[in-house]
């Protein structure tokens, strides 16, 4: 990526430059297909260029974006731009399959679940759409557009709301399955564990939530004690779950780490 309007390709043996991928802006974002077949180039003119990744030949330039992405199958690529509007394409010819319309305001994330067979796009207007990713279908509209994610075996979909609410969705139908009820204001972001047995939120109350996803349509909460003793020092913006499964043998809580024992002693001494 770089601000003189080229992306380059390289050789990872030789160290040499194979090709250069000219765009008429600057190149901020790039993208590659996962069986490394094909390149999506994104510039700063809102245009994304689909590229072949051995010869460096260019296939077709996808107009209006502002960022893309590949599905986990690399048959198609998702790209969202800056008029309330997704648009589906083909990922080895960059034909274009269907706009996706009906967000009434900006669309800020798209998602492809593990099969490749849907795609949700998440919206400032507080909703997911639910998409076929094959014929570019609408299959539902679903409420929280904070935060967007899929299971790990891409049968579930989680969204964050603006209600404080967790809403966990079946992929196929965009049936609801189960809100996830507890924290005090809106849900920022939520995310399964690579194993998918536990969903963790974050909320502008200030703290992290661990769900066991297992219990399911139950929704049982694991019982965060330790949230009620340290929060947060701030709302918590964006989650990351590590690719180690999360298994528990008692209740947890994600919090800000504990104070080095010198700054608790002085901040105790303070107090007195």
């Amino acid at each position: 990526m770089s601000d003189d309007k080229n992306a380059r390709l390289w050789d990872v043996a030789s160290g040499k430059c194979v090709s250069e991928l000219t765009h008429d802006g600057a190149v901020v974002k790039f993208e590659v297909s996962p069986d490394g077949s094909r390149i999506a180039s994104v510039s700063e003119e809102k245009k994304v260029r689909l590229w072949d990744a051995s010869s460096g030949a260019a296939i077709a330039t996808l107009k209006g974006a502002s960022f893309a992405v590949f599905s986990a199958i690399g048959t198609r690529i998702a790209t969202v731009s800056d008029e309330f509007t997704a648009h589906l394409w083909d990922g080895a010819t960059g034909r274009e399959i269907a706009p996706l319309t009906g967000h009434h305001e900006l669309v800020y994330a798209a998602v492809f679940n593990s099969d490749g067979t849907r795609l949700a796009t998440a919206s400032n207007d507080n909703t997911t759409r639910l998409w076929d990713a094959v014929s570019g279908r609408l299959v539902a509209v679903l409420l929280g557009g904070l935060s967007t994610t899929f299971s790990p075996d891409g049968k579930r979909l989680i969204t964050a709301t603006q209600d404080g609410t967790a809403r966990l969705w079946d992929s196929a139908s965009g049936r609801a399955l189960v809100m996830l009820v507890g924290h005090n204001l809106y849900v920022t972001s939520a995310a399964f564990s690579v194993d998918g047995k536990r969903i963790v939120t974050g909320s502008g109350d200030k703290t992290a939530r661990i769900w066991d996803a297992s219990t399911i349509p139950k929704g049982n909460i694991l019982e965060v004690a330790c949230s009620l003793l340290r929060l947060h020092e701030n709302p918590i913006s964006l989650l990351g779950v590590t690719d180690y499964p999360l298994t528990f043998d008692r209740p947890v809580c994600i919090t800000d780490p504990p104070a080095p024992e010198p700054l608790r002693a002085a901040e105790a001494k303070a107090a007195q």
